[in-house]
């Protein structure tokens, strides 16, 4: 099982470099489970990272 956090905290979300060390997108959490199924929780504004990284991956 994976699980990965795409943004932690924010009031505003934000996407930029500045942001990086701290983040800035509201919270969007993958889980993914030995069958590599994907269980996406709270899909917050963090979810654009997540849709950014499904959408580069081989298909």
């Amino acid at each position: 099982m994976i699980i990965r956090c795409y943004g932690a905290r924010g009031l505003i979300p934000v996407s930029d470099e500045e942001y990086l060390k701290y983040g800035g997108d509201t919270t969007c959490i993958e889980i993914r489970t030995k069958n590599d199924e994907i269980i996406i929780l709270d899909a917050g504004s963090g979810i654009r990272r997540l849709g950014n990284r499904l959408g580069a991956r081989p298909k």
